[in-house]
């Protein structure tokens, strides 16, 4: 998917990365100079353009882990997840190891986090049969009990593909990844997307509102 021979704007030229997008020519470039454009451009530049570089940047990275993750694995897509998780957070985080390092060498440093993961996953389940990575969510997601684990899931992705705001997408990914939407310890919603607390709150109501009203389709 990647080529070099298509010539990335400047990190920081808005007006390039826009363009770029606007012709769908974002897959012929290097996944490196698309985190270095997240990442200059920051919290204070044009959020639409680094909503949409970044979610890019998730489907490259959950392409790259479905290669990578054994498909034999009973947990594999939670494995996926908390991998794709992580590394969203580092491309945030531009001092970060994580997020210096998926500028310079993107494939190496997923293959590697996906590699860490497995091993970490596999030395966990031998110690502790039951073990789970997340805490439950403070609200649960409203699904019709009558659903498969199956149906639910078809059901949230659905939901959160038909948002065209790819920032809020990834707001509600990690609510559901058990990240809190506000906090004064440690990471929370606002704090990766940089947004303030109520519209982390506000964003979180609003999808969970929408499943709520397409409950009734599923039941």
């Amino acid at each position: 998917m990647e080529t070099e021979d298509e010539q990335s704007p400047d990190p920081a030229d808005c007006a390039g990365w826009r363009r770029i997008i606007s012709q769908n020519r974002l897959p012929s470039l290097r996944a490196e100079a698309i985190v270095a454009a997240i990442q200059t451009i920051g919290p204070d530049g044009d959020q639409h353009i680094v909503g949409l570089l970044l979610q890019h940047v998730a489907d490259r990275i959950t392409r790259i882990l479905h290669f990578r993750v054994d498909r034999q694995r009973a947990n594999r897509d939670e494995i996926i997840d908390r991998i794709q998780f992580t590394l969203l957070q580092a491309v945030l985080q531009p001092q970060s190891a994580d997020g210096k390092n998926l500028r310079v060498a993107f494939r190496i440093r997923v293959e590697f986090r996906a590699l860490d993961a497995i091993r970490k996953e596999d030395k966990y389940r031998k110690k502790e049969p039951s073990y789970h990575e997340h805490e439950a969510l403070s609200e649960p997601i409203p699904i019709s009990p009558h659903w498969t684990h199956e149906e639910q899931s078809a059901h949230v992705e659905s939901i959160l593909r038909s948002i065209p705001d790819p920032r809020k997408q990834l707001a509600f990914r990690f609510f559901m990844d058990g990240m809190p939407m506000k906090s004064k310890k440690g990471h929370s919603i606002s704090q990766a997307l940089k947004i303030s607390d109520k519209t982390a709150e506000k964003w979180i109501a609003e999808v969970q509102a929408m499943l709520k009203l397409t409950i009734g389709e599923g039941s």
